[in-house]
């Protein structure tokens, strides 16, 4: 696969959307961990990881960026493999986190609203809690919107079909923004 030369902003935002990919998929495993550790750990550990989290993933973007640029110009023919490499891990993540919250919403995890919020006056909700209930008043409309976060991130996981599940994705994507 040749590609032309790309600026720096390019690999910068490649680089950088890799490490959080990665830094995010193996956090996870903090969700495994039994909870009386995680007590142990303070309750300022995930604003503490969060932050760490994210500085590690700037500062690769930042470096790897800059070490992938300056390589670019001598060796030009690699930068494309890399390229790819990226942009698929990219899919895949994004294809995973999506598709996490639509098996949420089917497994009725999402959307779901507490019991104790259903006795509320609504002149004491806020925009938050309305948009919440809303949501969550209509299984089918959960689903509905479930198997097209689903759907699109099968599509997404192909390279024939990327422009497809981005298409699908994309008012679901902008709905939730």
């Amino acid at each position: 696969m040749q590609i032309g030369k790309t600026n720096w902003f390019t690999k910068f935002t490649e680089c950088l959307l890799v490490a959080v990919a990665v830094l995010n998929t193996a956090s996870m495993v903090f969700e495994f961990l039994p909870k009386t550790l995680l007590a142990k750990l303070g309750d300022d550990f995930d604003n503490i990881f969060f932050i760490c989290e994210y500085s590690i993933a700037l500062l690769f973007g930042i470096g790897y960026s800059i070490f992938w640029h300056r390589k670019e110009k001598r060796f030009p023919e690699t930068s494309g493999k890399k390229h790819a490499w990226f942009i698929g891990i990219i899919r895949y993540w994004l294809a995973f986190e999506i598709s996490t919250y639509g098996f949420a919403k089917i497994l009725g995890t999402q959307f779901h609203t507490p019991g104790y919020r259903k006795d509320m006056l609504l002149r004491e909700a806020n925009g938050f809690t309305l948009t919440w209930y809303y949501y969550g008043y209509s299984y089918a409309l959960a689903v509905i919107i479930a198997c097209t976060q689903i759907g699109g991130s099968i599509l997404l996981l192909f390279r024939r079909t990327v422009l497809a599940g981005t298409i699908i994705l994309l008012p679901v994507l902008i709905n939730i923004l």
